[in-house]
């Protein structure tokens, strides 16, 4: 099925045939005029952008090729990637077919996003992009676009539309200074050029649609005229794909969804998945905490951090003793500049005033009990732009010797302190260093032993 659907769309690369393409594949060089395209490269500033929400992933590789040639000043080059070491294998696709061509072609390409648990977030705009192979104009060849949000994946069964239409939407298109390459590297060397300048494309929402914890997805498509376009997957260097990648493309002409799949180059590497660019757009909105964790120092090893879920997780476990005496490290999604916390559940009390550094709070315990849950209350939280986060509760369960975290210290634990003794501390096993001293060693092993039978509901 791979060999079959790449001879097919191989033979659209190069001709007026290409508005049907589904997939622009990778040939052994770019045309011998490529390069002579460059001089006539605009120097366009980018419009400046919206508070960005979201951001699906990166297109830039950087100003020089992996051949070792330079952009054009200004540029940067999005490369068709591969996997580090490797010189026998890359990515075949510089972009997938998101595209409108009249009435004889209606593709659509989508990926998801997720909001994470406890945020809301207000979406107005969601920025894609495209190229046209061969353009040179100054000015973008999009000539209209269009975006849906989804509650669920497009296509499958319960899945719907939330915001956007599938026809046409108020948008810019802007240069971002970024030229789409084939990979210059073996096996094939292909010669970088600049017939495929990248447009960002801003499409403006009928409304701002306000979404709370979930998964979504967008679907989206760029008409940019007879000649087609193409809209590159995201790029990162050295990796052909990454886990978690599920892009989707709508091919019109069979009328089904399938993965967005790079067959590499040679074909006989394997399929592997690819991600959309895309980014969300939208106001600014008030701070929200992203992550809140325990951390510590454990001699010269290091800062180590026990997670703290906020929601749709029990609540993180410290299990090192250090004499009442914690740290909370709290993250925001803006920078924050001021604020308080208190103890609002369990023994304990907060140590001076909390601390700021860009995006992070830093809140001080002493007195904290073991064998309890704490909850500390973070109030009046104002980021940069003076907007103040709600009234939010942090809690922590303090379990000293409970190094595995359930709640309770057993054999289990005992065993595990055991079974790292005298190696050396790292993020896998920070948790048996309870002494918190920087190594794991019989200290520990009978601070556990101490503590066994202990638990906290």
């Amino acid at each position: 099925m791979k060999r079959i659907l790449s001879s097919f769309l191989g033979l659209t690369l190069f001709t007026s045939a290409a508005i049907f393409a589904q997939v622009d594949l990778a040939a052994s060089a770019e045309t011998a005029d490529a390069e002579s395209k460059a001089a006539n490269a605009p120097t366009v500033v980018p419009a400046t952008p919206l508070a960005t929400v979201y951001n699906n992933g990166p297109l830039a590789t950087g100003s020089t090729s992996r051949s070792g040639v330079a952009a054009p000043a200004g540029t940067q080059w999005s490369e068709v990637s591969y996997d580090f070491g490797s010189t026998t294998a890359t990515n075949a696709s510089t972009g997938f077919g998101c595209q409108r061509i009249g009435t004889t072609t209606n593709n659509r390409c989508a990926d998801d996003f997720t909001v994470p648990c406890g945020q809301t977030w207000t979406v107005d705009k969601v920025t894609t992009y495209a190229y046209q192979t061969g353009f040179a104009g100054a000015t973008s060849p999009v000539i209209a676009a269009n975006v849906q949000i989804w509650n669920g994946r497009p296509g499958d069964p319960g899945s719907s539309v939330i915001a956007g239409n599938p026809t046409s939407l108020p948008f810019t298109s802007t240069d971002v200074l970024l030229y789409r390459i084939f990979n210059s590297g073996p096996p094939l060397n292909s010669i970088p050029g600049t017939t495929r300048r990248v447009w960002e494309n801003t499409i403006t929402l009928p409304a701002s649609v306000v979404l709370t914890q979930g998964t979504y997805w967008i679907d989206f498509q760029i008409d940019a005229g007879a000649n087609g376009n193409f809209s590159p997957p995201v790029t990162i260097t050295g990796m052909r794909t990454v886990p978690g990648w599920n892009g989707r493309q709508f091919i019109s002409l069979t009328g089904l969804w399938n993965d967005a799949l790079d067959v590499g180059n040679p074909a006989s590497e394997p399929d592997v998945a690819q991600d959309m660019a895309f980014r969300l757009e939208g106001p600014v909105a008030p701070p929200q905490i992203t992550t809140a964790v325990s951390r510590k120092t454990h001699g010269t090893a290091g800062d180590f951090d026990v997670p703290l879920p906020l929601c749709g997780a029990p609540v993180g476990v410290e299990c090192r003793s250090s004499g009442g005496i914690h740290k909370l490290v709290v993250t925001f999604s803006n920078n924050v500049v001021s604020g308080n916390a208190s103890v609002s559940a369990g023994t304990g009390s907060v140590s001076g005033s909390p601390t700021f550094a860009t995006n992070t709070m830093t809140v001080n315990l002493s007195g904290v009990d073991d064998v309890q849950k704490i909850t500390v209350t973070l109030s009046g939280v104002t980021d940069s732009f003076g907007q103040i986060l709600p009234d939010t509760a942090v809690s922590m369960n303090v379990l000293a010797g409970d190094t595995n975290g359930n709640k309770t210290v057993s054999a289990s634990d005992i065993g595990q302190t055991k079974a790292q003794s005298g190696i050396a501390v790292t993020a896998a096993n920070f948790r048996q260093d309870v002494a918190v001293n920087g190594t794991i060693n019989a200290s520990d092993i009978g601070l556990v032993k101490s503590r066994s039978g202990q638990s906290v509901p």
